[in-house]
């Protein structure tokens, strides 16, 4: 099995973009960013839909299946399943999760805002 860490930050991330403490500070000055948690298991199956894109190299395009923990913001971003719709991808994509989860992630739900 093979794990890809995709994102290791707190739900902002890190640094977080708002924040001037010194720990934000110096990853800003490093240039070192991590995103909200995910990671991506044998390329086909993507725990947590975080918001924003993979790290540089990543593709998501043999993803068939998406583990969504829970329904806040930084696990479950139904947003980024438009992206997989313009990509125009053959077969279809499962997703599973509490039924918050499913209900926001369904076909031709409108991508939360909150």
């Amino acid at each position: 099995m093979e794990v890809t860490l995709l994102g290791t930050g707190a739900a902002d991330g890190w640094p977080n973009p708002w924040c001037s403490c010194a720990s934000c500070a110096d990853a800003r000055e490093r240039h070192e960013q991590r995103r909200p948690t995910s990671a991506l298991l044998d390329g086909v199956l993507l725990l947590d839909l975080a918001p924003g894109l993979p790290p540089d190299g990543i593709s998501l395009g043999c993803v068939h299946t998406v583990l969504v923990t829970h329904a806040h913001p930084d696990h479950c971003s139904p947003f980024a399943l438009l992206w997989r719709h313009w990509a125009a991808l053959p077969g279809p994509l499962t997703v599973v999760g509490p039924e918050p989860v499913v209900e926001e992630c369904r076909p031709g739900s409108p991508p939360r805002t909150r």
